[in-house]
């Protein structure tokens, strides 16, 4: 009974052993991914003033290119 329960337990610690190997790889993944939507939304949201500052030049004549993508 004592071989069994001790066996037991060790698989218990090798499990949470490899839980912590996969959580420290994928926790800096997921903020990867997270910042990189958060940047492409902003981005996106940026577009609606390109080209729209007087600062910079005000209104892009039809046909020229934008001033940045």
């Amino acid at each position: 009974m004592r071989i069994l329960s001790l066996k037991s337990s060790l698989k218990i610690k090798k499990v949470y052993g490899d839980w912590q190997v996969h959580t420290s790889q994928l926790l800096p993944i997921t903020g990867f991914f997270i910042g990189k939507f958060l940047d492409d939304q902003e981005t996106l949201r940026m577009t609606n003033f390109r080209d729209k500052s007087c600062l910079y030049g005000g209104n892009v004549k039809e046909g020229d290119p934008p001033s940045w993508p």
